[in-house]
């Protein structure tokens, strides 16, 4: 499942991401959007939803990462697999 806008909101509040790593994600989504836009006028198929969901989500494990120790990738791949978000996972992987 590919989460919204807002689903993405709420788990950032879920899972207590401190403020200005929830500032970062936002600015990424919209940096990222813009991309997607540009790729979709020269023909380029690009999931904007996916793009949304992947740069608002990619530092989900950071908050704990920093709090408690760990591989932020390794806490955002399990938060996501955990809340059903299977697309997210290789893009926060990779990011």
């Amino acid at each position: 499942m590919i989460p919204s806008v807002q689903t993405c909101l709420d788990i950032m509040d879920k899972y207590q991401m401190l403020e200005n790593i929830r500032a970062h994600s936002i600015m990424v989504a919209r940096v990222a959007y813009v991309i997607t836009l540009g790729l979709g006028q020269k023909g380029q198929k690009v999931s904007k939803e996916l793009v949304l969901a992947g740069a608002l989500l990619h530092d989900i494990g950071k908050t704990e990462a920093l709090e408690h120790g760990g591989d932020h990738v390794k806490i955002g791949q399990d938060i996501c697999q955990k809340e059903g978000f299977e697309e997210l996972v290789p893009i926060v992987a990779e990011h």
